[in-house]
């Protein structure tokens, strides 16, 4: 029995080592202190589309990491002033705190609070999640259980 736990044990700390070393896990970029190693926002600059509930969400974000439009369904672009993404344009990590936006959706403006996680550290054209609190207009109360989830492609 202590053999086997002893495999069991050394087995399991072999498969650690190998999927945290960027040789054989390429995509996970963490480093030490937990930032990524991956592209920064600033070249993830592009318009990230999909479905959310029947309805076309298409998020615009410029090299300067900010959102400039966010419409649904071709409506109007409900901002009038770009978003500007907390972390920066240097920000190498896939994940950005949520920000409060406006959205038009059948000639109604609405606040909401949105989170983008992008799919990869270090491809853009992989594409994001966007999650989309309707409603809520304080990025630290987000709720991701409240959220509608869209799969986001990308095209630069």
């Amino acid at each position: 029995m202590k053999k086997v736990s002893i495999l069991l044990i050394s087995v399991l700390f072999a498969l650690a080592v190998s999927c945290s070393n960027p040789t054989t896990n390429p995509d996970n970029t963490n480093t030490e202190d937990g930032t990524q190693n991956g592209i920064a926002l600033s070249e993830r600059a592009g318009t990230y589309s999909g479905t959310m509930n029947g309805m076309q969400l298409v998020i615009v974000l410029n090299d300067q990491a900010q959102v400039t439009s966010i419409t649904i369904n071709n409506g109007d672009n409900s901002i009038t002033e770009p978003i500007t993404i907390k972390e920066g344009p240097t920000h190498t990590g896939t994940t950005i705190a949520p920000f409060a936006a406006s959205v038009t959706m059948n000639n109604n403006s609405s606040p909401a609070v949105v989170k983008i996680d992008f799919t990869s550290a270090t491809d853009a054209s992989k594409g994001a999640t966007a999650k989309v609190q309707v409603g809520a207009n304080d990025p630290s109360q987000f709720n991701e259980n409240s959220a509608i989830t869209v799969e986001l492609t990308y095209t630069k």
